[in-house]
């Protein structure tokens, strides 16, 4: 959806792709694994600056770039949500973001074109969630009424 939206203002394929790998962030940002995977190279490479790759299985890779530092070693286990590095301002950049790769077997991807799992959720479960939530905002609003505590932010 975004990819079309783009290409309706005239970006080209090579343009939008760029967009779509770049993330611009705070510095020293944390930057986490996206998925399970083993670190196959960190350092230096070219343009992109400090880097890392991480091969996932399957012919799957992901390379993060232009990062301050870097928190992994090559051979190094990944889980999913691992602190990998900080978001920095290495290599040819103009300012602190982060530059992201995704490739099947060697071929970049455009991130934005990846297919999304399915997240809604079953309406058997909503209700019960609904429940839940109702009670512990219950609790919330005693607790927060109590003169001198404050648990939470009533918003």
């Amino acid at each position: 959806m975004a990819v079309q939206a783009l290409q309706n203002l005239g970006i080209t394929d090579a343009q939008t792709e760029e967009l779509a790998n770049t993330r611009e962030a705070r510095p020293y940002l944390q930057v986490r694994a996206p998925a399970d995977g083993v670190v196959v190279f960190t350092g230096l490479n070219g343009g992109l600056g400090r880097i890392v790759r991480i091969a996932h299985g399957l012919g799957y890779t992901t390379v993060y770039g232009h990062l301050d530092t870097i928190k992994v070693e090559p051979g190094e286990e990944v889980r999913r949500g691992a602190k990998i590095g900080t978001v920095g301002n290495s290599g040819r950049s103009t300012g602190p973001h982060l530059h992201y790769e995704y490739r099947v077997k060697g071929v970049h991807k455009n991130p934005a074109s990846i297919p999304l799992p399915n997240t809604e959720i079953p309406s058997r479960y909503v209700a019960e969630f609904r429940s839940q939530a109702e009670v512990a905002l219950a609790q919330l609003r005693v607790a927060n009424s109590v003169p001198g505590e404050r648990l939470a932010d009533n918003r």
